[in-house]
Formats: C-alpha cells, structure tokens, sequence
C-alpha cells in the first residue's frame, strides 16, 4: 500500500492538474479534515488540508521533544521585612509622600532586610516618576531578585542605572605601556558630625537677617543627633520667635521636615513648645493657626517614625505607646491665661 504521505508530496510535485488527490476515507487522515468537501473548493486548496491533516494525525501519535531543564538561579537566602513593616510600606506607597517613604527605605536598608514581590513594581513605578526618591536605597531593599527584575524593563533604565556616590565607577585611565605603581588604598571618608553642628550653631547665632527657609536649611543640614541648641533653634522657627521672623504659611511644610529628621528622644519636647509657641506668638489668628499646624505636623512626622522604628522591631503590639499629652488647644490656653490674671 503506498503511503499516504508519499501520494501527497507526488501529486504537490507533479500538480493537481496532471495527477488526482489519493483517497483518504479508509485512513487516519480523514479523521483530521472533512471529508465531503464543497464543490467550489480547489484541489490545490484542498491539496493543502490533506497535507495539514496528515501531519496533525503523524505528530499526535508522536512524543513530543524535551526541552531541556533551565537551571533555577540560585539567589542568595535574603532577610524579609517584618509583616507590619510591610504593611506599613503599602501605605506609605498610597501616600506617595517622598520624605516618609525614604525613611522606610533606608530604615529597611539599615535592617539589611528585603521587600515583598508584591511592593517591588509601585516602589519602582515612584522612583522612576520622581528622583525625590531614595532609588539607592530603594535597589537595596529590592534584593538580587528584585534587582534581576528592575533590569528587565527598559523605561526603569533610570532606576536602575542609580548609584550611590561611593559606588560610582571610577574614572577609567588610558592604558599605559608599564604597569602603574599601586596606589595604597583611600581611607572611607570621616565626616565631622561635631565641627558641622558647630558649623550650623556659628551661623544660626549670626543669622538674625537671614530667612526663615535659610536656618530651616541650616537645621535640617544638621547630622543625627541633634543637640539642644539645634532643637531649641528649631522650635523657635516653628514658633514663629526666631530673630528671622515668623515662617508664615510654610512653617506647615517645615514641620513636617523637621519631624522626619527630629531626634525621637525629643519627641516628648513637641507638645512643651506647641503649647509654648501658642502662648508667646503674636499676630493676627491666621499666625498662630499656622504655627499650630507646623506643630502639629512636626508631631505626625515623628510619631511616623516611631511607628516605623516599631514596625522593623517586630512586636506582637500594634502602637507604639509613649505617655506624651498632647497641647492644649489655642482657646483653652487663652481662657486658662484669663483665668489665672481674674
């Protein structure tokens, strides 16, 4: 019996014209096409099908081949984060707000612990629509998996090509004819936390021209921890009783900053000069509503961090609790003034 393949590949040579179709109702390949073809259907066409069908019904009796196994990449055993600091990630990403969700990534970074699968495409997607973000920290906390796919995206280019400064590659020298003479190894930078807060404190005591957003800047420049002069300079400017003059709309923005960078153990001085500030600043009421504000932000800020700090500890609670009250309102404090001069 000739074989069905054969009479197809002879009729394709020869030409449908000068040989006919094999009859394939008593076979295999009839159970692959139709068998009563239209009558407007051409035998180069239906040429085809039989061909189609003959190898549908040869490779389904068939093994299909083995690829061969892709090694799995062996990533390094990595240190997850705590599940309320997770947590914790997942609303600062709805946030979006860059200066706490920098404390979050370069307090992971501290941990040496890595994020979830879950947060690596929104923690990405922020940096690579704002360099506000720490994308240094960021590619730390990602891990070599979370790195591998940082790579895969050509339009995160800009988060991925990020270095932090002492990781930069350095300047590539022509080659030379002799090898050069080793050069002994630089010491890592020592920076000078003291002569810089002596630096800020020199300033800030000669600044009585400068602007509010000045000393802010010279505060904030200021190295962890804080001492107490660079603490009370900071309340002053809240208060709105720097020699600079009051901060005006913007002391709610420099609460905030001054709140993410506060020493915590200064957390329970907030409400001491809230309430200080309330009852010495002088203005109009839309001042001292603006200098309650910056208070009140300094305030979130901190009690941020402290939530931070509880969640990367890894408590069964889900507070931190610190026994710090809170400033009386504006209208209590005056009415208490009132009171004390009857």
């Amino acid at each position: 019996m000739t074989d069905p393949w054969s009479e197809l590949v002879t009729v394709a040579l020869l030409g449908t014209d000068r040989r006919p179709l094999p009859d394939v109702a008593g076979s295999v390949v009839a159970r692959a096409i139709p068998l009563a073809p239209g009558p407007l259907v051409a035998p180069a066409t239906r040429l085809l099908d039989l061909a189609a069908g003959y190898r549908a019904t040869h490779r389904a009796g068939a093994r299909l081949p083995v690829a061969e196994v892709t090694p799995l990449p062996m990533w390094p055993p990595e240190k997850p984060v705590p599940p309320a600091a997770h947590e914790l990630l997942l609303l600062h990403l709805e946030r979006a707000e860059p200066l706490m969700l920098n404390l979050w990534l370069r307090r992971c970074q501290r941990d040496g612990a890595v994020v979830a699968a879950d947060a690596w495409t929104p923690l990405i997607q922020l940096a690579a629509q704002s360099p506000r973000y720490d994308r240094s920290a960021l590619k730390a906390v990602l891990g070599e998996p979370g790195r591998w796919f940082l790579e895969q995206n050509p339009a995160w280019r800009t988060v991925a090509v990020a270095l932090p400064p002492h990781l930069e590659p350095p300047h590539l020298e022509p080659p030379h004819l002799e090898p050069p003479h080793p050069e002994p190894p630089h010491p890592e930078p020592v920076v000078d936390s003291e002569g810089m807060i002596r630096r800020a404190l020199s300033a800030l005591g000669t600044a009585a021209e400068r602007t509010p957003a000045a000393q802010l800047d010279l505060i904030l420049s200021c190295p962890d921890p804080w001492p107490a002069e660079i603490i009370r300079h900071a309340w002053q400017l809240l208060g709105g009783v720097s020699p600079s003059g009051p901060f005006g709309r913007d002391g709610r923005r420099a609460g905030y900053q001054i709140g993410c960078q506060l020493p915590l153990a200064a957390y329970p001085e907030i409400a001491v000069a809230a309430e200080q500030a309330l009852r010495t600043v002088a203005g109009a009421p839309r001042e001292r509503e603006w200098v309650r504000e910056g208070f009140a932000l300094c305030e979130l800020a901190a009690w941020s961090r402290l939530l931070l700090e509880d969640a990367f500890l890894d408590r069964p609670d889900d507070v931190v609790r610190v026994p710090v009250p809170a400033a009386r309102p504006p209208v209590e404090a005056a009415v208490g003034r009132q009171g004390m001069r009857r």
